[in-house]
């Protein structure tokens, strides 16, 4: 007579998460960790490129070498100016 298919599977004993009990898994549903092709040499990590601190950090200037801050002078010129007419 033939085994059911439950009996066959090789079971291991986990622990459940939750519960925290232990219970009898079939092996096939055991997760296995994938072996490490280097011999457990870390990866090197990308260095980082550095960027200045803000007051360090190079003016943006107009033609006329003057600092466009925080916006051009045309451009702060005409929000005074609705400002004014508001």
């Amino acid at each position: 007579m033939l085994r059911p298919f439950s009996e066959i599977v090789e079971r291991r004993h986990h622990r459940n998460r939750v519960t925290n009990q232990r219970v009898l898994v079939p092996i096939y549903l055991i997760m296995k960790r994938a072996a490490s092709s280097s011999a457990g040499a870390p990866k090197a990590k990308k260095p980082r490129e550095e960027e200045p601190a803000y007051h360090a950090t190079p003016s943006v200037k107009d033609e006329k070498g003057e600092i466009i801050w925080p916006a051009p002078k045309d451009d702060m010129e005409n929000a005074r100016r609705i400002i004014r007419e508001w």
